[in-house]
């Protein structure tokens, strides 16, 4: 059954009063209610917009989809996307297997647990903050940040030096320490 605005609304303001006396006759007040606990939740999370139209039927763009499937990749349950995004968990999942079958796998922990990345972490923090920040507009194509980058890791791993590997670049100080045991 479809409601109009105004009706959402109203059942939405008598529930969060307390009210539970606005079920149409002829309807199971717990199916009813379920909906209205619907509405309340899209109201709350979307303001009026919630109500003004079913969300299933909502056009994503290719930067929202890919938030939603990049939430989902690094563990997230598709359920609990779907549920706060107010989206068909089935829709959820065909844009989740899309991205599978292009490659694009889940990360090897679950969301939260970052012990087993720190390392890469702390690089990609390193990259961003020397050669990324500040220097956005000179990277006009992919193509030139792929480049900067590549350059960038030769100079890290060959050049860059800091007290923790005793002021040597990273392959130098590999290199003495082998030699050390």
């Amino acid at each position: 059954m479809k409601y109009d605005l105004n009706f959402k609304i109203d059942c939405v303001s008598k529930y969060k009063e307390g009210r539970r006396d606005f079920v149409p006759a002829g309807i199971s007040k717990r199916s009813f209610l379920n909906y209205v606990r619907s509405w309340v939740k899209s109201f709350d999370d979307l303001g009026i917009d919630g109500l003004k139209h079913n969300s299933f039927n909502k056009q994503w763009t290719v930067e929202q989809r890919f938030d939603l499937v990049a939430k989902v990749l690094s563990g997230d349950s598709i359920r609990n996307v779907a549920k706060n995004a107010h989206i068909n968990p089935g829709q959820l999942y065909q844009w989740v297997n899309k991205y599978r079958e292009k490659g694009i796998i889940q990360s090897m922990s679950r969301k939260g647990n970052c012990i087993d990345n720190y390392i890469m972490e702390s690089f990609f923090g390193t990259l961003k903050n020397e050669m990324f920040y500040g220097h956005e507009s000179e990277f006009k194509t992919f193509s030139d940040l792929h480049r900067a980058i590549d350059k960038y890791i030769n100079y890290y791993n060959n050049e860059r030096i800091k007290s923790k590997t005793k002021w040597m670049p990273p392959s130098k100080f590999r290199e003495a320490s082998m030699l050390s045991l």
